[in-house]
């Protein structure tokens, strides 16, 4: 059966050859080739693959692929996503129900802790002891019911805060659009200090006239090896001007 079905896959390929190699007949114009429409393929990906336990870790400790699925795009600067509690080392847990922040900086299948530096966190209401020594007083609890991820687009209802952060970015910078509810204690968290490392040095510098925050946060020793540092700096601009600054302790305070 399987010589046979040889024989008809060859007789087909030499019948497609011969067509294709024959000429057209007198008097007639070979047909014009179709213009073929664009294919969408980015509809195909799901940035959620790899966020979940494959199967057994057989020892490993992680059967995770240790991806995540913020915004980000091919070999750009910025990956704006967002990271959970429990995590991995990719920033994201899909069994996770609490989000942490969203920072701008992450590495997919690392295998080791690396980056998310400075998470910004959207917040509603007084800020009453420091996000620096009490993080878990500001953290927001979310439901995939209330996520969307796509290439270059991440999206999420954090329901805590009932704010709703929507993440995009180009090759070296992100846009983030932030809905909250009407208050007027909308803040916004920006840790410099916040990487998943500890961080060696972080600043910040506020220009509240251009309502602009700046700064950096020192890193490096990438899966515990002594192999060099990195320098992040960051300028985030808001379309809306600061009502109130709180710089605590690295943790710079917004309210908007």
């Amino acid at each position: 059966a399987l010589k046979r079905l040889s024989s008809l896959l060859c007789s087909c390929l030499v019948s497609l050859l011969l067509l294709a190699c024959a000429p057209p007949l007198p008097g007639t114009r070979p047909a014009a080739p179709r213009r073929q429409e664009p294919v969408d393929v980015t509809r195909y990906v799901n940035p959620f693959v790899g966020t979940a336990a494959g199967g057994p870790d057989y020892g490993l400790t992680n059967a995770y692929g240790d991806t995540f699925p913020g915004a980000t795009s091919p070999f750009g600067m910025v990956q704006w996503s967002p990271d959970t509690a429990p995590s991995t080392y990719g920033g994201y847990n899909y069994s996770a129900s609490t989000i942490t922040g969203l920072s701008l900086t992450h590495l997919s299948g690392a295998g080791c802790l690396l980056y998310q530096d400075i998470p910004f966190l959207p917040y509603v209401g007084p800020v009453r002891s420091s996000p620096a020594t009490r993080a878990a007083d500001y953290v927001s609890r979310f439901s995939h019911q209330d996520e969307e991820a796509s290439p270059g687009f991440y999206r999420v209802k954090l329901a805590t805060p009932h704010v709703q952060a929507e993440l995009t970015v180009t090759a070296r910078t992100g846009f983030g659009q932030f809905t909250y509810p009407p208050s007027s204690s909308a803040t916004m968290l920006i840790n410099t200090g916040g990487s998943v490392q500890p961080n060696w040095t972080s600043r910040v510098q506020i220009e509240r006239d251009r309502r602009l925050v700046t700064g950096f946060a020192t890193n490096g020793d990438f899966c515990f090896v002594k192999n060099g540092s990195y320098k992040l700096y960051f300028v985030a601009q808001f379309d809306r001007p600061f009502t109130d600054l709180v710089n605590q302790k690295q943790v710079s305070l917004r309210n908007l």
